[in-house]
């Protein structure tokens, strides 16, 4: 602003930052910081020869955004850009909404998340202003900040549909670790903490655990004693 106020343009500009970058980080060593300090100046010095005077645009930006991720992240935020009267492409690379959070069936409290689930894929799906792509990945991105291309290749087809927006969330979520150690994949008995979920949320193990020993994730320990696995 200050250049501005001289009458210049305001892009005229490098700042040497050497409170943060220099004095606050070495002030144990002063003369290592005297000769850090004359170096970035050195360095912004030379940057400012190289500038170029710049002018602000005024652009039109496309109010529709584009979520990648069917996951309760990502449900959650096309939900509530929706709500804010902002129109939402929901995309899904597998064929349902719901993400890791189909295989979780309680909270550490005793939440139902099954039913939490339902309940929030049953809004997103029924929002006039959501658009769902399920079976869906994108193959081509492009744009720029306010004004995107992303082209979708649906499984079911195939074809590529193009989708306008201005904004991008990415709520790809993650993946369960399946671990090369302790047997797993080796020994049916050895089991992931989802996987252990899983079977639990059928009503009854099918083979005896040594939970006291061997389950060391809280919420399933509590469900095999109940189930009179001590």
């Amino acid at each position: 602003e200050t250049i501005k106020e001289a009458g210049l343009n305001r892009y005229l500009f490098e700042m040497t930052n050497i409170r943060d970058q220099c004095s606050w980080v070495h002030m144990h060593e002063p003369e290592k910081a005297t000769e850090k300090a004359k170096d970035l100046v050195r360095m912004a010095v030379a940057k400012a020869r190289l500038i170029e005077p710049l002018r602000q645009l005024s652009l039109s930006i496309n109010h529709s955004a584009l979520v990648i991720g069917g996951g309760i992240s990502g449900m959650v935020s096309a939900l509530t850009l929706a709500e804010q009267g902002f129109k939402v492409h929901l995309v899904e690379r597998s064929s349902e909404l719901g993400g890791i959070a189909g295989r979780i069936h309680y909270t550490l409290e005793g939440g139902n998340v099954q039913a939490y689930l339902a309940g929030l894929i049953e809004k997103v799906t029924n929002h006039d202003l959501i658009e769902v792509y399920t079976n869906a990945y994108i193959v081509d991105a492009s744009g720029y900040v306010g004004n995107f291309t992303t082209e979708l290749m649906r499984y079911r087809g195939p074809y590529v549909e193009r989708i306008e927006h201005g904004v991008v969330i990415i709520a790809t979520g993650g993946q369960e670790y399946r671990p090369d150690e302790y047997l797993y994949g080796r020994d049916p008995r050895v089991l992931t903490a989802l996987e252990l979920e899983e079977e639990i949320a059928k009503g009854k193990a099918p083979r005896r655990y040594r939970s006291r020993c061997k389950c060391l994730h809280l919420p399933s320990r509590l469900c095999l004693q109940q189930l009179s696995y001590p």
